[in-house]
């Protein structure tokens, strides 16, 4: 493979990351989103959004595993190889999962944002920094 080759493949998985991770981010957030519309003046601790946070957070994880095992090319009947993925994402998901709500918290905490903005800033924060490379070094990666 000649290095512009290379630098394609790689654009192109980042770009199917980022569309798995998008779809999955969109049912997170949107379900978030669902659960916390204000309702006849429901005032919701930080502790109680946080909470929510991490609920919705699972969910998208499961969404984003089925779709990045298509982005990261490693579909098919390898059922020893899913389940060996399965619980690497699983660590991985449980330890973003966390961080984006230990993230959702502090902001919280900090700022006088809006809690559904503050639920995508700390899961397009935790995905930069640990998630994507975590996905591509050490779940997903070639064996």
């Amino acid at each position: 493979m000649t290095p512009r080759e290379a630098r394609r493949e790689a654009f192109a998985l980042r770009l199917r990351s980022v569309g798995a991770s998008a779809a999955s981010t969109a049912l997170d957030v949107g379900l978030f989103a669902l659960l916390t519309l204000p309702v006849a003046g429901l005032v919701y601790s930080t502790a109680l959004l946080a909470g929510l946070r991490w609920l919705c957070g699972a969910i998208g994880a499961v969404a984003n595993f089925l779709l990045n095992r298509w982005a990261f090319g490693v579909t098919g009947a390898k059922g020893e190889r899913a389940g060996a993925q399965g619980l690497r994402y699983a660590a991985v998901a449980a330890g973003a999962v966390t961080l984006a709500a230990g993230v959702f918290w502090a902001l919280a905490r900090l700022t006088a944002l809006d809690a559904r903005l503050l639920s995508v800033l700390s899961l397009a924060l935790v995905w930069l920094v640990f998630t994507f490379p975590m996905l591509r070094g050490w779940v997903f990666a070639r064996r």
